[in-house]
């Protein structure tokens, strides 16, 4: 039974105490008393040795290693410290002193020497445990594998282009396309840690707590899953516990369970234990609350239109591209619904789209807000913008350069209208058609099929699209710019008022949102901060 005790979630209540816990991060924002949590776990769980790694340790790998009796070798390692004559309670008094230097919470950990040491006393023990009977009995089992052997295994699928040389009383590697060898000494920090680390958690007792703090320092991440993955695949018999500030190692750990930090006023945490959710991933979780900004939570990629022009509109929010509004709409109503983990302003912004009236009604009544124009590229293109991106390029008549930009969007709306009327009354059919749902304890098969055929006649599909022709054909008829970026659904429609304006769609956009974050642009933020609510 891998238990592990932890400190009360908040005050007043008992220890929280966790079973078949194998695997557990634990993360927050800087100041939120990680270290110090991890330092409580070492020092409060009496039933399992722990082995604490700090996050400050030095990593200076001796040239030689002195052989050191297996014994002696572990305790210096697990204690800091060896006499033969102290008793286990007392090393535990000790360990406070010798290997914590009395200050657990910022001592620099300096033991990779009782590390290397603890290596070849096992690689010796194994080595006399296999020699005593062989010399008696032949055949004899096979060697055991002792941790050096595992070490080089790791090692090998972690870095394929080093070599880990094992001599009689040092550690090297090797080159692997050269076969250059060089000492411990001159391994990189990467190198270093990966052998430190990896040796402290082979080197760990049975069934022991491995609290690691920081795991990720001076790890490529491209190694770090695969390291933490090998790491826990060897110590079948430990618990991990991972503490760290970085959030693409947290969200690596995905069999973990996680442990967010939320305060401590310097004697008790306030922490609570995340769980996963299908519409708020784990590395997006824990992204929000490590902002302590107001989230706004949009559509697209971190590399889209979207982001680019929100983070300018919005500079104090955290902007989360979320690529879908089903997305969108999901992750908000996860983040509001643990809302007792944070106290942040958790907003949604969805683009109109082909939406009827009644649908953003709906949204809005969920809490989300939704652009008043169809597309966020329509955003780029408002009269203001126009206006804006005429001026910056100088043209002798800004106004006439904005009344040409305007005029060519209606004319390509025209040319694409019968599209538009379609996919407009196709969206509200759509809408309609997903209201249908009646309560399934009442239900049986003819009564669905009955309501469901009531459903559908009640949906006039020729009035719809009546509706939706009457919309774009007045808005061609009286040329109604502002309602063309209200309903006209193109993403094309940049690379129109660009091509008026004499550049390219990508030039433009960025212009404009170079203007949104002038100091010169403040009144073209506020006509498009209007038109988001």
């Amino acid at each position: 039974m891998c238990t592990l005790i932890l400190p009360p979630t908040t005050p007043g209540k008992p220890n929280e105490i966790w079973t078949e816990a194998k695997s557990v991060v634990i993360t927050g924002a800087n100041g939120s008393g990680k270290t110090r949590f991890g330092v409580w776990i070492e020092e409060n769980n009496p039933a399992r040795r722990v082995q604490r790694v700090a996050a400050q340790r030095a990593l200076n790998l001796p040239d030689l290693v002195n052989p050191t009796p297996y014994e002696r070798a572990t305790t210096q390692l697990y204690f800091g410290a060896y006499d033969p004559s102290w008793s286990e309670s007392l090393y535990r008094r000790m360990k406070f002193e010798r290997r914590w230097g009395g200050n657990p919470n910022v001592h620099m950990l300096s033991d990779f020497e009782f590390v290397v040491s603890v290596l070849f006393a096992d690689e010796a023990k194994r080595n006399r445990e296999y020699a005593v009977p062989a010399r008696s009995q032949v055949p004899t089992e096979k060697a055991r594998d002792c941790n050096l052997d595992v070490l080089r295994r790791i090692w090998a699928d972690v870095f394929p282009h080093r070599e880990l040389v094992v001599g009689q009383d040092k550690i090297g590697a090797r080159i692997s396309y050269n076969a250059q060898e060089y000492a411990g000494s001159m391994m990189s920090d990467g190198e270093r840690v990966a052998l430190y680390l990896l040796g402290q958690v082979l080197c760990a007792p049975t069934e022991a707590i491995i609290v690691i703090d920081e795991p990720e320092i001076h790890l490529h991440r491209a190694i770090q899953a695969s390291l933490w993955d090998k790491a826990e695949a060897s110590r079948p018999d430990c618990t991990f516990v991972y503490v760290t500030h970085d959030l693409d190692f947290a969200t690596s750990r995905s069999a973990a369970r996680k442990i967010w930090m939320k305060s401590y006023n310097g004697s008790q945490w306030e922490w609570e234990e995340l769980e996963s959710t299908t519409d708020l991933p784990d590395e997006l979780l824990l992204r929000i609350l490590g902002s302590r900004r107001p989230v706004l939570l949009v559509e697209g990629d971190k590399r889209s239109l979207d982001s680019t022009l929100y983070r300018a509109l919005y500079p104090d929010k955290l902007i989360l591209p979320m690529t879908t509004c089903r997305e969108v709409i999901g992750a908000q109503r996860a983040m509001r619904e643990l809302s007792s983990l944070h106290n942040l302003e958790i907003d949604g912004l969805v683009d109109r789209d082909h939406r009827s009236e009644e649908e953003i009604s709906a949204l809005r009544d969920r809490g989300l807000m939704v652009v008043e124009v169809a597309e966020v590229e329509n955003l780029f293109c408002v009269p203001a913008a126009l206006l804006a991106a005429a001026g910056q390029l100088q043209k002798a008549d800004p106004q006439a350069a904005a009344r040409a930009a305007q005029a060519r969007v209606i004319s390509e709306l025209q040319k694409s209208i019968d599209f538009q009327i379609a996919a407009r009354a196709i969206a509200e059919i759509q809408f309609r058609l997903g209201g249908f749902g009646p309560k399934a304890g009442k239900a049986n098969a003819s009564n669905i099929q009955a309501n469901l055929e009531a459903h559908v006649a009640a949906i006039d599909v020729a009035e719809v699209f009546k509706r939706s022709a009457d919309l774009f054909n007045d808005i061609v008829t009286r040329a109604d710019y502002e309602s063309a970026l209200r309903f006209y659904n193109c993403k094309g429609i940049t690379s129109f008022v660009a091509g008026e304006l004499g550049m390219n769609p990508s030039a433009y956009c960025t212009m404009i949102t170079g203007i949104v974050r002038s100091g010169q642009g403040a009144a073209l933020a506020a006509d498009l901060q209007s038109r988001i609510s």
